[in-house]
């Protein structure tokens, strides 16, 4: 039974990468193609508050208790904070939560100017 909650641990961890990854780049998905916004939208909001506000992800709290019922090693502190020190150096200037909260929404808001300067130049080119 521990092998079956090490693999569902193990996949809440990369569900929870893919999520952050998307929140962070999904923005540049959604050139592409914009219907992604419906998605990337509400993913940027959660990561802004849960950065801004220390809110615990559900991810995380699965993953820990996933971790705990095979014996695996659980955060300390929580994703982010046990993943920092892997991701950045210790030096990083942007290593507290609510200036990565200010940082997602700039990464964010740079994207998002290019879906809107593509869906300005597509309703043109219709019209």
């Amino acid at each position: 039974m521990s092998v079956l909650y090490e693999f569902l641990a193990n996949l809440a961890f990369a569900s929870h990468v893919a999520f952050s990854l998307f929140g962070v780049l999904g923005g540049f998905l959604c050139i592409a193609f914009p219907r992604f916004l419906w998605a990337h939208v509400p993913t940027v909001i959660w990561g802004f508050c849960a950065l801004s506000f220390d809110l615990t992800c559900p991810l995380t709290t699965l993953e820990d208790h996933l971790r705990g019922l095979y014996g695996g090693e659980r955060y300390e502190e929580g994703f982010l904070e046990d993943l920092l020190p892997i991701v950045f150096p210790a030096d990083y200037p942007s290593n507290d939560l609510p200036e990565m909260a200010i940082d997602l929404l700039g990464i964010t808001a740079f994207a998002y100017s290019f879906v809107g300067i593509r869906l300005w130049r597509s309703r043109r080119r219709a019209a």
